[in-house]
């Protein structure tokens, strides 16, 4: 499996739970870094087995996931955030997302089979990438994607409207 971790390297983006997942599954699994490294620390201790590790500018994310063939996409922010990116990135192109029940994504999507309590830590990480079907995530991903990014650009589209109609 190609495994990707998404979003700068740090401790609140989850580098030292990507640090102790690879170290507990190094062999068997590509693993990839798309995000700018600040955790040198824990880099270090696994980067013999980080098959690429790849900066990316906005907009960036689909074509690197694509070229690299990325089977799951690892999101280990630990912190709230109120909008995720990356999330819906993976979602468009429909590939499968493990990661923390915290922020935007979990609030919007509660059910989701992909998401671990922050709680768990890398072992809830672990054990969910052990137990889950990747063909389940995707189907998941895929309804998500259905319904949601439709959803989103008519609210974008609405928004833009009536941004044009305050500025004539």
């Amino acid at each position: 499996m190609r495994i990707a971790f998404v979003g700068h390297f740090t401790t609140h983006k989850g580098s030292q739970t990507f640090k102790e997942v690879v170290k507990r599954y190094a062999l068997g699994h590509d693993w990839f870094i798309f995000g700018q490294i600040f955790d040198f620390d824990s880099f270090n201790e696994i980067k013999s087995n980080i098959a690429g590790s790849l900066s990316y500018s906005q907009k960036k994310l689909p074509e690197l996931l694509q070229k690299h063939q990325i089977d799951l996409v690892l999101l280990l922010s630990n912190v709230q955030e109120t909008f995720s990116r990356t999330f819906y990135e993976a979602i468009n192109l429909e590939v499968p997302i493990i990661g923390f029940k915290v922020g935007f994504p979990g609030y919007k999507f509660p059910n989701y089979l992909g998401f671990v309590e922050l709680s768990e830590g890398a072992d809830g990480i672990v054990r969910k990438i052990d137990a889950s079907s990747l063909e389940n995530l995707k189907l998941e991903v895929q309804k998500i994607k259905s319904w949601f990014i439709p959803e989103a650009e008519e609210r974008s589209r609405q928004k833009y409207e009536l941004i044009e109609k305050i500025l004539k």
